[in-house]
């Protein structure tokens, strides 16, 4: 008796398993790729227009007082 390897019984098995399994490698290739992360941006400078008016507004008051120092020395050198 000859030993005959068995024939599964449906004739496209083979095939068919072959295409899903080529299908799902191309899926597999084609999919999204993991994008790197972007750095972090810098923390936003809350108030940064509000400190910039409160320096400017300081470094006012600095020649005004710098100004009226200038006016009283003027003044005593004018009266002595």
């Amino acid at each position: 008796m000859e030993t005959r390897p068995k024939k599964s019984k449906q004739p496209g098995y083979l095939i068919l398993n072959l295409l899903l399994i080529v299908t799902a490698v191309t899926l597999v290739a084609c999919g999204e790729k993991a994008q790197p992360q972007a750095t972090q941006p810098p923390p936003a400078k809350l108030f940064q227009d509000q400190r910039d008016a409160l320096d400017k507004a300081k470094s006012v008051t600095q020649t005004e007082a710098k100004s009226a120092d200038d006016l009283k020395r003027e003044e005593e050198k004018q009266t002595k």
